[in-house]
């Protein structure tokens, strides 16, 4: 039976305490880092849906998991054999035929014996060819009737996809596709005092009024945002990385090493060599520029057709490696401008060190990252990554802009610029720095290191550590 192929993925079967014993549980608890993305919250268990969960590997897509089933045992009571968990790494399955065998046969089975809501917890389903074919027979079959699925993968567009084929069996309600990505800064300096949830305001609007007064209420809390700041720039916002450097006060190298492999393992089994990847990240780390065509990537970088480099490029995109940004057609028009050059801005700090560190060979990536920082212009580039990363989260349709002059970033939502944005992350900061925002388009934020003057009615300099703070 395919029931016997998951049983021992399900411990707390026979044994509702085994939840407490579980191996990502139990880092977990033992984590200075105690985060639960907002989606813990969010997912709705009491109805008839059907979830897909995306992120790149290691970012606690299972940790959530794990959390939400011991949810359901602890405080909701739910009968342990009413939650199934199946990895589809470990499954062995290869085929959606495989999978929706093992699935027949745990619903058949628990049907017999309970007749109350079930819970399915898929986790990295991409590792099943054609996953969602599986879930549909079960939909269509009636077989998820009185079910809560949720739906995990590490590839972004996989998973999408996949969903897509399932018009019309995800069940009736909007949102269903979620997102996991590495803990923002915010959500670091909340996950490390939690008694500043409630204190430490949040941007909504991002009108010139909100931002100023959002800005001098967190800037009351400078020097705690300030240190873990520079914490964050060094270690990220995954778990393992975050966790390992502020308890030790370094990134081993193993966890070096599992991202690194994470990345690699998924880039392959899309198809693309593990040189050429390297080739191609060696030529961004040493250019240290934006932005660039592909014809240029192709040639400089030594992979060579510019449709490879654009492959590869797309790839570690949907891999949550970085996001490409585009110039925007106009100061005004959330529109990309397909053909002109593009950025690349890695998604999180701590991918950026251990890919840089990886690459370029570096025996000890800890002391890579440190002498990296040290660098003013480095450490410049690094900001204006996360920067990006940051604002691409709140801010789907966010681009660059250049015409002569530049702007970092435009920022756009429901067809409007909300924000403009340059990134001066340097020891002096005076509205000079602004000038290309005052010119070009009337108003921005200059995101500083250290300097905040509010004073002026166009132009805002803000801390970079309390911009992103309350983004």
């Amino acid at each position: 039976m395919g029931i016997d192929r998951i049983e021992r993925q399900n411990p707390w079967w026979s044994d509702p305490d085994a939840i407490e014993d579980d191996p990502y549980i139990e880092k977990f608890k033992k984590s200075p880092l105690k985060w639960l993305p907002a989606h813990y919250s969010d997912i709705s268990l009491d109805e008839d849906l059907v979830y897909t969960l995306r992120g790149p590997r290691q970012v606690g897509k299972t940790t959530l998991l794990k959390n939400l089933i011991r949810r359901l045992l602890r405080e909701e009571g739910i009968s342990p054999r009413r939650i199934a968990y199946v990895d589809c790494e470990r499954l062995g399955a290869d085929t959606a035929h495989e999978l929706v065998g093992v699935l027949e046969d745990y619903i058949s089975w628990i049907r017999f014996i309970e007749k109350d809501r079930i819970y399915l917890f898929i986790d990295e389903a991409t590792y099943v060819r054609d996953w969602e074919r599986a879930l549909k027979i079960l939909a269509d079959s009636g077989m998820l009737r009185n079910a809560t699925v949720i739906v995990t993968g590490s590839h972004a567009i996989d998973i999408k996809r996949g969903a897509e084929r399932m018009p019309g069996r995800r069940g009736k309600k909007t949102g269903l596709d979620l997102l996991l990505l590495p803990m923002s800064f915010r959500e670091y300096v909340l996950s490390l005092h939690p008694e500043l949830k409630g204190r430490l305001p949040k941007l909504n609007d991002y009108t010139p009024k909100e931002i100023r007064e959002v800005v001098l209420e967190a800037s009351l809390h400078s020097d705690q945002i300030f240190s873990l700041f520079e914490h964050y720039i060094r270690c990220g916002g995954f778990p393992i990385s975050a966790a390992e450097e502020l308890e030790k006060g370094r990134v081993p190298l193993y966890v070096f090493d599992i991202y690194r492999d994470a990345i690699i393992g998924d880039l392959t089994r899309m198809g693309r060599k593990e040189n050429l990847f390297r080739d191609l990240l060696i030529w961004i780390f040493n250019r240290r520029e934006n932005p660039f065509d592909w014809s240029t990537a192709s040639r400089e970088s030594g992979i060579g057709k510019h449709d490879t480099v654009r492959d590869y490029v797309e790839d570690a995109e949907y891999a949550f490696v970085w996001d490409v940004f585009y110039k925007a057609k106009g100061l005004r028009t959330p529109i990309r401008a397909i053909r002109s050059p593009k950025r690349i801005y890695f998604k999180d700090p701590f991918i950026f060190h251990a890919l840089r560190g990886w690459s370029l060979g570096y025996g000890d990536p800890w002391s890579a990252t440190l002498n990296y920082i040290m660098d003013p212009f480095n450490m410049g580039f690094l900001v204006e990554n996360i920067v990006a990363s940051h604002l691409r989260r709140v801010f789907p349709l966010t681009f660059y802009w250049r015409n002569g002059r530049e702007i970092d970033f435009l920022a756009f939502r429901g067809g409007q610029r909300v924000l403009a944005v340059e990134v001066k992350y340097q020891g002096r900061i005076t509205p000079e720095n602004g000038r290309r925002l005052l010119k070009q388009v009337g108003s921005g934020i200059v995101l500083s290191r250290d300097t905040l003057d509010l004073k002026s009615d166009t132009i805002l300099i803000i801390p970079t550590a309390l911009f992103l703070g309350v983004v």
